[in-house]
């Protein structure tokens, strides 16, 4: 009849011990991250193009043709970025104070007197919610010399669902708009560990591709659709749209893309990661 009892006793101590404070547990998993680093990009027509991110020694982004990135050697945070575009010396600077964005500036010297252009941003519970671009002069098309006009003047407009950049809406002093709105999945975007917040300018190209996925920039989750509505001021409405399908790793970033545009023109993409 003692057999039970010692059973018991025995399995209260298991317990006992296996339930003290001073127990050791194990340590929790540390999350893998992956940077990007290039991207293979394979159109309809067999064009291939790669984007090479050149990283620094914390996985930063430092470049990317034609952007630069420069940090904060205490806080790790942007500073400044930098691009040029063409034509030659068409270049925008963007500063950073307390890792928001405190304005940009453009240098257009492929015009005599072509500085003095600005972005302003407003920000919101450290997302940008608005973005003004202030142009001091303006250009004909022709006859050269060009002539200077009136100040032309670009706002845009940035909602967020969760941690993403919803909509985006562009208007011009000319009369033209831009809206442009994005849906998400659940896994990653490419960029999760290195994104660059805030490098927002409606006069880059890039913002207005549908393969580059400028938007990525801004987004915790990976980018399933885009829609872009253009107005002219005659009141005509153009709407493009692509739609992207992927595979991912286990972690849950992108490894391939296959991009459907809505003109019927398909693309894929490689992530490849450091």
């Amino acid at each position: 009849m003692q057999k039970p009892v010692l059973f018991i006793a025995g399995l209260l101590s298991v317990v006992f011990i296996s339930c003290t404070p001073n127990a050791e547990q194990p340590a929790p998993a540390t999350p893998t991250k992956y940077y990007l680093s290039k991207v293979y990009a394979t159109m309809q027509s067999g064009q291939v193009y790669t984007s090479e991110w050149i990283l620094g020694k914390a996985n930063e982004v430092i470049y990317r043709n034609p952007y630069s990135y420069n940090y904060d050697s205490v806080t790790g945070g942007p500073r400044y970025m930098a691009y040029v575009l063409p034509p030659a010396g068409r270049s925008w600077t963007i500063a950073y104070a307390n890792g928001l964005p405190a304005g940009g500036s453009k240098s257009e010297n492929s015009y005599a007197g072509g500085t003095g252009y600005t972005i302003a941003y407003t920000t919101q519970n450290g997302r940008i919610t608005e973005m003004l671009h202030h142009s001091p002069r303006g250009y004909s098309v022709g006859p050269f010399p060009p002539t200077s006009s009136t100040d032309t003047t670009i706002r845009a407009s940035m909602n967020y669902v969760n941690d993403n950049v919803s909509k985006i809406s562009v208007a011009f002093k000319n009369g033209f708009s831009r809206v442009l709105e994005y849906t998400y999945g659940t896994n990653k975007s490419p960029l999760v560990d290195q994104r660059l917040k805030f490098l927002f300018n409606p006069e880059d190209d890039e913002f207005l591709s549908f393969t580059n996925h400028y938007i990525d920039f801004f987004s915790t989750n990976e980018i399933l659709s885009i829609k872009m509505a253009i107005t002219k001021p005659n009141g005509v409405v153009t709407v493009e749209s692509a739609t992207y399908q992927y595979t991912y790793n286990k972690e849950g970033y992108p490894l391939t893309v296959k991009g459907t545009l809505s003109s019927g023109e398909v693309f894929t993409q490689v992530f490849e990661y450091k």
